[in-house]
């Protein structure tokens, strides 16, 4: 077998340098490894490669001439890359650049979520790390998109700029210019808290009035439907069940306006005054309540739960008095009866968000899935009829 190209775990490799001298030899061998092995896109690692001829463009695009997708050519250098380019051929193929390596053993963990977990590097950077996320890298390029569309429409946001690995993960490295969580910072300055939060609750105004064309970005149902799919898949619930999360889902109203969906203190940064979002990607535009949904998972279930600390920095008293101080400015009452059925309809909404967590999220054991999802399951199928959107 040549040396130039072999299979490794489904994928081939291709090695040193292909060129007009064994072009011919790293073709058929390319051809016998896809014929016996592949089924579906091929996938080219490019990491060994040094360089690659008008030859070995050739056994490329014979190979792309094959499917109706493109091929997929992964840790291409810049020098392949560049041929690569000039020749046309990122067109014709999906190529993926070369990713520079970082650790994050000894940086600083800012927050985390289901799947993600956000490390400080340094007071310039910091960077978000998926873990267990089917195809990180379209996930990434899309979070990417999505972050320069919200920034260009006057929404302050972390902008993301470089694609790294993270051990076997992805990850991408954000600027944070001498930043802070605003989790980190109310912890440490605990007697600012009601300033703060007068602030948090000022830039959830402004992103529920801030309007996005509808091409612009996704439907912030249709992401949460995605997420309902991805519940079905597990097996953990009926097809009847499912059915009911979405017609639930469907029930929303619709809008235009900014909902972020993960909004808590620790991924917005403080810098010098002012809040600005860290984590956009999982956003779209739709009605106010399905952010205070996802809200409620982090300012409440997961203060009760306890794990409040480890995702926004903060206790459970603290997430408690900024969720009633929240409440209270964005519906603009501070009648304790008022403000009490407000957050009681956005807990009975919230459910949905609770149990479609419970069921997806790749840290909880299937041990606690087990033990708690009954209980999860009957607070939102036994009243779902009841559940009242709040009027926004």
């Amino acid at each position: 077998m040549s040396s130039n190209a072999e299979l490794r775990d489904d994928v081939i490799f291709l090695k040193g340098r292909i060129d007009s001298n064994n072009a011919d030899e790293t073709a058929a061998v390319i051809r016998k490894l896809i014929l016996e092995n592949i089924i579906g896109l091929p996938v080219f690692d490019a990491s060994e490669l040094k360089y690659i001829s008008s030859a070995g463009l050739r056994i490329l695009l014979g190979i792309s001439k094959r499917y109706k997708g493109k091929p997929r050519v992964i840790n291409v250098s810049k020098e392949v890359y560049d041929v690569l380019d000039a020749t046309g051929f990122t067109e014709l193929l999906d190529v993926r650049k070369a990713f520079r390596r970082i650790k994050t053993d000894d940086a600083e963990l800012v927050g985390k979520g289901s799947g993600q977990a956000v490390y400080r590097l340094d007071n310039e950077t910091a960077v978000k790390v998926y873990h267990g996320i089917p195809d990180p890298l379209e996930k990434i390029e899309r979070d990417r998109k999505i972050s320069r569309t919200v920034f260009t429409h006057g929404i302050n946001t972390a902008m993301p700029y470089d694609t790294v690995r993270v051990g076997d993960d992805y990850g991408v490295v954000y600027e944070m210019i001498d930043a802070e969580t605003l989790g980190h910072f109310i912890d440490t300055h605990p007697d600012r808290l009601e300033e703060y939060t007068h602030k948090f609750s000022r830039l959830l105004k402004h992103l529920h009035t801030t309007e996005f064309p509808a091409d612009e970005m996704p439907d912030a149902r249709e992401l949460l439907l995605r997420r309902i799919d991805a519940c079905r898949d597990t097996g953990r619930l009926t097809s009847e069940e499912i059915k009911k999360m979405k017609d639930f889902t469907e029930r929303i109203p619709e809008k235009n306006t900014f909902v972020h969906g993960d909004l808590h203190p620790g991924n917005i940064m403080l810098r010098k005054d002012e809040l600005i979002l860290l984590d956009v990607g999982e956003s779209g535009v739709g009605h106010p309540i399905i952010d205070f949904m996802g809200m409620h998972r982090n300012f409440v279930t997961a203060a009760e739960s306890g794990i409040s600390r480890s995702i926004c920095g903060l206790d459970r008293d603290s997430l408690t008095k900024m969720w009633d101080i929240i409440i209270e400015d964005y519906f603009g009452t501070n009648d304790a009866e008022k403000t009490e059925k407000y957050k009681q309809s956005i807990a009975g909404m919230a459910t949905l968000i609770t149990l479609v967590n419970l069921i997806t999220d790749p840290s909880v054991s299937d041990d606690v899935k087990e033990q708690a999802l009954p209980a999860v399951k009957a607070s939102f199928f036994n009243n779902t009829d009841k559940f009242v959107t709040v009027k926004i």
